[in-house]
């Protein structure tokens, strides 16, 4: 049954201004929940070197995208569950079905979503065949090239597209998990898809809960007796950590 101020609130309003407060509802309702806890002892700008297959998750960016679109943040919370595969965006699927399948772009969701308008801000269509035609460029730089930094990119050609201006953005959850959080979402759908097994990335976000673990490594006076945190020790964002150990 509803609650009488929620049901005040929604009546006489039609089908959509409903379902725009009770999305309201729900995301005030997971932010409530999700606090900011301070900040990494990590250097933000640190580059991790992480297989792309590693990075299996999205950030839930309905709710959550520009809370955790911090450098350096920690957060606690529920926001590293119940995410969505990076796999199942429509990039990465259109992208997969023209490098692997040999679909022409103009026949990919992705670039029917462009020409209708329905993704991103390209109106014409020249403009929007050349993009796909700049994913193709990409996708050969990667292949003959290899993966690498973008700052070493940009040194290396004057093309405004493979220039990017920084490395995939990621989040790590509660056990360290890798979250693609923004940018570079190309290169990394094409890393998986040539199968490359490092790429660089940078970290926005830790959960509270990964920052715990983080700090008891640091802090341990002897590893060798704690099992439940020895099985972290590979993970690329407590590399730094060996100098403490």
């Amino acid at each position: 049954m509803l609650n009488s101020k929620i049901y005040k609130k929604i009546k006489n309003k039609d089908i959509n201004d409903i379902f725009k407060y009770i999305n309201n509802k729900f995301k005030r309702s997971y932010f409530s929940k999700m606090h900011i806890r301070g900040y990494t002892d990590a250097t933000v700008d640190k580059i991790l070197w992480v297989n792309p297959d590693d990075i299996v998750f999205e950030t839930n960016s309905s709710i959550y995208y520009s809370s955790l679109n911090k450098r350096g943040v920690i957060f606690s919370g529920k926001w590293d569950l119940n995410l969505n595969k990076f796999t199942e965006r429509i990039p990465y699927r259109s992208l997969k079905k023209h490098f692997v399948d040999g679909i022409i772009w103009e026949q990919t969701e992705y670039y029917k979503l462009r020409v209708r308008g329905e993704y991103g801000t390209l109106k014409r269509k020249e403009k929007i065949d050349q993009y796909f035609f700049l994913i193709d460029k990409l996708y050969e730089n990667i292949q003959k090239k290899g993966y690498k930094l973008s700052k070493n990119v940009a040194s290396e050609t004057k093309e405004s597209w493979l220039s990017s201006p920084g490395e995939i953005k990621i989040n790590l959850g509660r056990y360290g998990g890798l979250i693609w959080h923004f940018e570079g979402q190309h290169r990394l759908s094409i890393a998986k898809i040539l199968g490359l097994k490092r790429v660089p990335v940078k970290v926005l976000a830790r959960h509270k809960k990964w920052q715990d673990i983080r700090d008891n490594i640091k802090y341990a006076s002897n590893l060798s007796r704690k099992k439940k945190l020895r099985k972290y020790l590979e993970h690329p964002d407590l590399l730094d950590l060996y100098k403490f150990i």
